[in-house]
């Protein structure tokens, strides 16, 4: 079996009677990641970034979780004792984020890209950058308004801005948000009279008017 060729690089399986290998090849059949009994998972090229997740020949229950650029070259790697395979998420600026073991990373894909731990904490629903944000809210999956929340993080995984219970005054809880387009977001929150209403935000999470009243039915977001 194999994948599709993405940016230039395609996983490949080969087996044999000596047992099953996967690696990478490029257009003109290269290798490029080298052939491994060892690797359980290939993700394809994206962003220049390949991620292979290997398995210890020596102890069944530890995974790690390598990052390659399009040259075969280790850029970075998360190793921990854990036998689940890592959650990943790609944003549309390049950055990935890994949720592996419980723990949860960033990998920033800039120049001399780099992995670090990341305070992001994906809830429910999770958006994708928008103007420099990122978009992850508890929202209608909640009965009560009271815990709901929506988090704005940078392009560094970092928190930029949360909306909930804590925040200001005029909120029980913030059930949703719109992306920010034109530096506005559109949120819907629960007030303090257990009433729902919608208001436009900007990016400091300051009004941009005056709430109206809606419905239960009403959403900001699909």
């Amino acid at each position: 079996s194999h994948g599709d060729f993405c940016e230039g690089l395609a996983w490949v399986c080969e087996s044999d009677y000596t047992g099953t290998k996967y690696g990478y090849i490029n257009t003109e059949g290269e290798v490029i990641i080298a052939f491994s009994e060892n690797i359980t998972k290939c993700y394809d090229c994206k962003d220049g970034v390949v991620i292979v997740v290997y398995k210890d020949p020596n102890w069944y229950y530890n995974i790690s979780v390598v990052f390659y650029d399009k040259d075969g070259n280790e850029i970075d790697r998360i190793t921990d004792a854990a036998d689940a395979l890592p959650t990943v998420k790609y944003f549309n600026n390049g950055n990935i984020f890994i949720r592996y073991a419980g723990e949860r990373y960033m990998y920033i894909n800039s120049s001399g890209g780099y992995l670090r731990e990341a305070e992001v904490g994906l809830g429910e629903e999770c958006g994708d950058y928008s103007e420099g944000l990122l978009y992850s809210g508890d929202c209608f999956g909640t009965s009560a308004a009271i815990g709901c929340y929506v988090i704005f993080f940078d392009e560094y995984g970092d928190v930029a801005m949360e909306l909930s219970r804590e925040t200001g005054e005029y909120y029980k809880g913030v059930y949703s948000a719109t992306d920010f387009k034109n530096g506005k977001s559109q949120i819907i929150f629960q007030g303090l009279d257990g009433k729902r209403y919608t208001v436009e935000i900007d990016t400091k999470g300051n009004w941009l008017g005056e709430p109206e009243k809606v419905d239960d039915e009403y959403r900001v977001r699909e």
